[in-house]
């Protein structure tokens, strides 16, 4: 009894010893020339975590981010827990969790799937399951405005690896389908990657940059598991101090049988317009 009384004791103060968590909010409206809209709402609770005295340790902290997505077609919900043990790198483990539906304007189908195992035409199959996703990523990322201090001296550079399996519940292995309509897919082990070199500003367009991202699926199968690339122009606007737009014209490599959903590679090619406008409070 005097033993747990003394954990509990320490816990507490421990706990209590903590700096307060910050907390954040945003809603963003998404769309593009796909044509695709949907809502995004965030919350975010960052807790100070093994700080440290200098630069790289300072801002040490654990995150948080509960977010909710719903599109004409599809409802998500996903979290994700972002450590960064020191400023230039950050780690993070998620998941997310969704279903999907025909939207009867425009014959928007929010779930397909191939009847057969392999390559076939798919169908429309709604509410037929669950998508569900795992995620483990790490981060690099720097700042040259930490180092050289100025308004207009900050270079940033990011890369991002994650591997991540994802699978809808109502399709069997190798069974081709198709949620919210990114194209065939099968359940399975895949890896994505990001970099991004960007340049921030103390003006309107406060970033400019490129961004390349790489898909490869079905990692650990023998069937559909090619590698597709998506190069984007970045440019973000500070509307006002709550405000923000970003415009994004991409190309990528990555083309879908409108009929079967069957997706391959290709040459770098135009792909979408895609925008959005995020208010944070």
């Amino acid at each position: 009894m005097k033993r747990t009384a003394l954990l509990t004791l320490l816990f507490l103060t421990a706990v209590l010893a903590l700096p307060a968590a910050e907390t954040s909010s945003s809603v963003t409206l998404i769309g593009s020339s796909a044509p695709e809209i949907q809502v995004e709402a965030k919350y975010s609770i960052k807790q100070p975590l093994l700080v440290g005295q200098g630069a790289l340790t300072s801002g040490n902290n654990i995150k948080l981010d509960l977010v909710g997505k719903a599109s004409p077609v599809s409802v998500n919900a996903a979290a994700t827990a972002v450590l960064t043990p020191i400023a230039i790198l950050e780690f993070s483990v998620g998941g997310q969790v969704g279903t999907a539906w025909t939207f009867p304007l425009g014959d928007l189908y929010g779930i397909q799937i191939s009847p057969d195992v392999g390559v076939s035409n798919t169908e429309a199959d709604p509410l037929s399951g669950i998508f569900y996703k795992g995620k483990a990523g790490a981060a690099f990322q720097f700042d040259t405005g930490a180092i050289f201090p100025g308004d207009w001296s900050s270079v940033i550079i990011r890369a991002y690896q994650e591997i991540y399996y994802r699978a809808w519940s109502g399709a069997e292995d190798n069974q081709m389908w198709d949620y919210e309509l990114s194209g065939g897919l099968v359940n399975g082990l895949n890896y994505y990657g990001s970099y991004f070199l960007g340049y921030r500003m103390p003006i309107i367009l406060n970033t400019v940059g490129v961004l390349l991202e790489t898909d490869t699926y079905n990692l650990d199968g023998d069937y559909y598991n090619d590698t597709f690339y998506t190069l984007g122009i970045i440019a973000n606007f500070g509307l006002t101090e709550t405000l923000s737009m970003t415009l994004i014209p991409q190309w990528n490599t990555k083309d879908s049988d409108p009929d079967t959903r069957y997706t391959e590679t290709r040459d770098l090619g135009w792909g979408r317009f895609a925008f959005q406008f995020t208010w944070s409070f």
